[in-house]
C-alpha cells in the first residue's frame, strides 16, 4: 500500500510485494543482461526528450507515489498504425516524436503491471537522480530479507523486459535450443533402436 509519512516519505514498509516472478522463472534470464536493456531504454527515453523540436514536447516522470505519467500527447490516428517492436537505435526515436510518445505509452503500460515494490525499485535505480537508496538501505527500510529483496529486484527488471519485448530474442533463442536438444535426443534413441534390432 502506498503511504506518505508525516514528513511526505514513501513508507517503504507499506508497499506491497504481491506477483514476484519465482526463483525458478528468474533462473531462466540473465538479469545483469537485462537490467542493462531496461537502462538503455531509460537512456532512449531521457535522450529523446531533447530531440523534440516541437513546442510541445513529450515528456514522462514517475511521481512519488509510483505513478508513471506521459505529458504531451500525440493524436490517435498517428499511433494506431503502428505496432513495432521496441528498438535500440536511438536515431528512431531522436527523429520521430510519434515513435517516441509510443515508446512511453508501452513503458507507462508494462510499469503500470509491477507491483508497488518492483515499481520503487525500477523508479529508485533507473530514474531518480541521485539515486535515493542503495540496495541495503531498501532492505532495512522494508525490513525484508535481502533475498527475498533480490528477487523483488531481478522480478522487476525481468517483468518489465518481458511486456517491453526486450526478452523475444532470448526466448526465440532459448526455445531453438530446446527443441535442437529435443530433436537430438530423438536421433540418438532412433540411432541406439536400430543398433539395438
Amino acid at each position: 500500500m502506498i503511504v506518505f509519512n508525516e514528513k511526505g516519505k514513501l513508507e517503504l514498509e507499506r508497499l506491497l510485494v504481491q506477483n514476484t516472478l519465482s526463483a525458478e522463472t528468474i533462473k531462466k534470464y540473465d538479469h545483469r543482461k537485462i537490467m542493462s536493456k531496461v537502462r538503455r531504454i531509460f537512456k532512449i527515453m531521457d535522450d529523446s526528450y531533447y530531440y523534440q523540436i516541437n513546442e510541445d514536447k513529450i515528456s514522462y516522470e514517475i511521481t512519488d507515489d509510483l505513478k508513471f505519467i506521459v505529458h504531451g500527447n500525440i493524436p490517435l490516428n498517428n499511433i494506431e498504425a503502428i505496432d513495432i517492436p521496441l528498438t535500440f537505435n536511438e536515431k528512431e526515436y531522436r527523429n520521430s516524436q510519434v515513435l517516441y510518445f509510443y515508446l512511453l505509452k508501452r513503458f507507462k503500460e508494462a510499469f503500470s503491471n509491477l507491483d508497488e515494490v518492483e515499481r520503487f525499485i525500477i523508479k529508485n535505480f533507473e530514474y531518480d537522480k541521485p539515486q535515493i537508496y542503495v540496495d541495503e538501505s531498501i532492505c532495512y527500510e522494508m525490513n525484508i530479507h535481502k533475498d527475498k529483496y533480490y528477487l523483488s529486484k531481478k522480478s522487476a527488471y525481468i517483468k518489465l523486459a518481458i511486456q517491453l519485448g526486450l526478452t523475444y530474442k532470448d526466448d526465440i533463442d532459448e526455445l531453438i535450443i530446446t527443441k535442437v536438444k529435443e530433436t537430438i535426443l530423438e536421433e540418438i534413441v532412433t540411432l541406439d533402436k536400430n543398433h539395438m534390432e
